[in-house]
């Protein structure tokens, strides 16, 4: 009896989607996902569980398969299930279009660091290469940990922009605990970084810390990363 109680509400709740997803909320499309990886069951508490434990919808998919795996009802499958989402929004939001596109506006790029951490529970440092256009020539991970940025690390910087020939560079690293403040030690290494670059002649727009969808600047150098507007063509009078 309780297994066709079950069989019936995933039903109702499948036709609930297809009438309209945007009636849903979090927790019921993270008890759909899980209709997927836990079979026969009703998993409505334990969606409620995992975003209780996390603190968001968006944060349950940053979590690793071990931290997964604490919440009650959440097994192997499921864990895996999650974490495999998570990778194919990742891929989703960093795909073909940003290739493509340059990078020529702030908002683009905010959209683009963003896009590199989703589903990332350790801290990352990433560099991204532009090209004088904007167009991303390289997105390369440089370190584990941008506090403990070794001199090795920083000759990998040094040896990536050269080899692509960029123009300038974005520096992003995540903290995963939340806190969008640099360290002491963040700001100094990033004034190193932006030195040896401008010897390079690679302009260091900024390094941002990301954490969901925000992205805080250390340098705040506004200068460095101005808007491109289209271009037009301005109708001159010929002197006579």
């Amino acid at each position: 009896m309780d297994k066709k109680l079950h069989l019936g509400h995933r039903g109702r709740m499948r036709l609930k989607f297809i009438k309209d997803p945007s009636l849903l909320e979090n927790h019921e499309i993270m008890e759909l996902l899980l209709y997927y990886a836990i079979p026969r069951k009703n998993t409505n508490e334990e969606a409620h569980r995992l975003i209780k434990k996390f603190g968001s919808f968006r944060r349950v998919f940053d979590a690793d398969q071990q931290q997964l795996e604490e919440v009650e009802g959440i097994g192997e499958n499921a864990s895996f299930f999650l974490r495999l989402i998570s990778e194919g929004i990742s891929r989703y939001s960093q795909d073909a279009h940003f290739i493509t596109h340059p990078l020529t506006s702030r908002a683009a790029l905010m959209e683009y660091l963003c896009s590199l951490f989703i589903g990332e529970s350790k801290e990352k440092v990433y560099l991204i290469l532009l090209s004088s256009s904007g167009k991303i020539l390289k997105t390369e991970v440089v370190g584990s940990g941008f506090a403990g940025c070794s001199e090795i690390s920083i000759q990998k910087m040094n040896a990536l922009a050269v080899e692509s020939g960029a123009a300038s560079a974005v520096l992003a690293h995540n903290h995963p605990d939340g806190i969008p403040i640099p360290s002491q030690q963040d700001i100094i290494t990033t004034q190193k970084i932006q030195l040896i670059f401008k010897q390079l002649g690679v302009t260091l727009i900024d390094h941002f810390i990301v954490v969901d969808n925000e992205c805080v600047p250390i340098l705040r150098n506004d200068k460095a990363f101005e808007e491109t507007k289209p271009s037009s063509k301005r109708k001159t009078k010929k002197k006579k």
